[in-house]
């Protein structure tokens, strides 16, 4: 059905962003529909898509760790790739082990030091209180680079 609609609107379906959590459908797509821009929808999935000619990830923790997931973008065809594939895995699974939109949000706003945004909307609630202390502690130990939200330079 999409290869339909990328063969009949190719101006207007251009690509899409595979949060199915299914690589396979990734593969299945650049199989069967050569021309469509894949992306994944999570960096646990970077490596491998971008292998299968995918196009990148659109990814939430993207605004957290966006220098380790750009680091792993342009390395791909590198020695390192794996690693930083594990690397940003690993730092993904620690915002995935608790809320992660609200986790995100406490991140950013701890490194920019503004209480703004801890604000979520219904139905999310906020990070739990010493929660965030603990979530900054887990990124310690995996070496992440505070300085990745605030720029990406």
């Amino acid at each position: 059905m999409l290869c339909q609609l990328h063969e009949h609107f190719p101006e207007q379906i251009v690509g899409l962003k595979n949060s199915s959590g299914s690589h396979d459908y990734t593969v299945a797509l650049r199989e069967n529909c050569p021309d469509l821009d894949v992306f994944c929808g999570s960096e646990d999935f970077l490596l491998d898509t971008i292998r299968a000619s995918g196009m990148g990830c659109i990814s939430a923790t993207g605004n957290a760790n966006p220098r380790g997931i750009l680091k792993l973008y342009k390395n791909v065809d590198t020695d390192n790739a794996e690693n930083l594939q594990k690397s940003a895995s690993a730092i993904r699974a620690i915002f995935q082990a608790r809320p992660m939109i609200p986790s995100i949000k406490a991140t950013i706003s701890l490194f920019y030091a503004d209480p703004q945004w801890l604000n979520v909307r219904p139905p999310l609630l906020p990070l739990p209180e010493g929660d965030a202390e603990k979530l900054l502690s887990d990124l310690a130990d995996r070496d992440f680079d505070p300085s990745s939200i605030l720029s990406i330079s």
